[in-house]
């Protein structure tokens, strides 16, 4: 996928980059069901059932990405350490469940199992894709986000939730997810209409306000920051923005005022006996995750090498408190990783997000730096999203998926630097010369037909 975001000018590509020549693509027809749009078709399931947690379609959908590893096995070409780390991540944060229990472990085990399937579906399939490829992903990934974002509004107001709109089944997933896709074809949006890019971003910055999405929002502050419009525009746009949120919270009677800021409330300093006094603590939102956090940094103290093992915290807070709201699991990798996986699964979890940023923002520099394309911007605007995402909730098969197809896509990225890659393929140039012999592909060199 944005392996293709390295390349430029390529057509599309149909069944015979799989090695399967069909009989319509021999006589020059366009086939109906190409692998690009299997995978463009399981992609977007996927987010469906992610969003409204259809569990059998996500299992359906993840095999069916899975398959992509067969179809673009010969596009294959390297694994890719972003890509090891990222799966090493998924898996202990799910194989690990064996130090909590023989069932847990098996559970977890199949769930990686699956998991880790598509993500070799997925990064075969970025290893084959073009910079159309991209572009056609993200708008597909759009138009689903667009319709479930409606279907989300819609749905809450229906039932007279006019602000916190977090009440249908996860489809607060989408506030995030759908940004990228926004940010990401920002050059395509604008060769519409000039105003037509802002407008947008202006829609999507009161549907988060009123959500009350704290994620979404820190995310579109990041996206925004790192977007390709000119300064003096953003300064026009920002101001525009803070005259908006101005008037939505003069409007609702601090609601969402309080809402986005519950994060300031401070009980560090609270003694651990207070919380058993609070009345009703699960739904007191920051006040339970303190206390949560507070027992897992001391868990991580006692279990410091390997952490007690995936859902062990959750194990331990129902053996411990029983069925209450003081038995809220871990929200945030910062917490979860470290009770969880100890000291080996930070540094799996710190080496991967390293790695991914440095990676990401290495590829939009030899892009063109602040003047790289917005497809290109993709894998760093991605990489954002993990970071918003992961340090307040709480680790389901969407976060896993989440961890292991940044992996897939910034892994498929090229790894060495302009002048080697020059080199390469000037050293490559002699040798065809010197042998006759026909130069093999780099990874992540722009290919050209002959």
């Amino acid at each position: 996928m944005t392996h293709a975001i390295a390349q430029r000018g390529r057509a599309p590509f149909h069944s015979r980059r799989a090695g399967v020549r069909t009989g319509a693509a021999r006589r020059g027809a366009v086939p109906l069901v190409t692998p690009r749009s299997v995978i463009l078709a399981a992609i977007t399931l996927l987010v469906v059932s992610l969003c409204y947690k259809i569990f059998a379609l996500g299992v359906v959908v993840m095999l069916a990405l899975g398959a992509g590893l067969w179809a673009f096995r010969a596009s294959l070409r390297r694994i890719d350490i972003v890509f090891v780390l990222g799966t090493l991540y998924v898996a202990d944060a799910t194989v690990t469940a064996f130090m909590v229990s023989r069932s847990a472990g098996i559970a977890r085990t199949v769930q990686f199992a699956i998991t880790a399937l598509a993500l070799l579906g997925l990064y075969a399939y970025a290893q084959a894709a073009k910079r159309v490829d991209a572009e056609f992903i993200l708008k597909g990934v759009g138009i689903v986000c667009a319709a479930i974002a409606l279907h989300l509004v819609v749905w809450h107001l229906l039932h007279n939730h006019y602000v916190t709109w977090k009440y249908l089944s996860d489809t607060k997933l989408i506030l995030s997810l759908a940004l990228i896709p926004l940010f990401g074809l920002e050059d395509w949006i604008k060769g519409k209409a000039r105003i037509l890019f802002p407008a947008a971003l202006l829609l999507a910055f009161v549907v988060i306000l009123l959500s009350g999405e704290r994620k979404a929002l820190m995310l579109f502050c990041i996206l925004f920051a790192l977007c390709r419009m000119p300064f003096a525009v953003k300064l026009g746009m920002a101001g525009v923005i803070a005259l908006t949120t101005g008037l939505i919270l003069l409007d609702d009677s601090g609601y969402i005022h309080r809402q986005l800021l519950s994060a300031s409330h401070d009980y560090s300093a609270a003694s651990t006996r207070y919380f058993f006094t609070v009345q009703s603590i699960g739904d007191q939102s920051d006040m339970i995750r303190e206390f949560v956090n507070r027992n897992a940094r001391r868990l991580f103290a006692d279990h410091p090498l390997f952490g007690l093992g995936a859902t062990g915290y959750w194990t331990w807070a129902i053996g411990t408190y029983g069925p209450t709201g003081l038995a809220m699991n871990v929200h945030g990798e910062y917490h979860r990783v470290p009770v969880e996986g100890g000291v080996v699964g930070i540094a799996i979890a710190v080496g991967f997000l390293g790695l991914a940023l440095l990676r990401s923002l290495r590829h939009a520099s030899r892009q063109g730096g602040l003047a790289a394309p917005s497809l290109d911007r993709v894998p760093l605007y991605c990489v954002a999203l993990l970071l918003s995402y992961c340090y307040a909730e709480a680790v389901d098969t969407a976060m896993l998926l989440l961890i292991g197809a940044v992996g897939a896509i910034v892994g498929a990225l090229s790894v060495g630097s302009a002048s080697l890659r020059s080199d390469g393929r000037r050293f490559a140039r002699r040798r065809i010369v010197m042998s006759g012999a026909r130069a093999p592909l780099l990874a992540g060199t722009l290919r050209r037909r002959g």
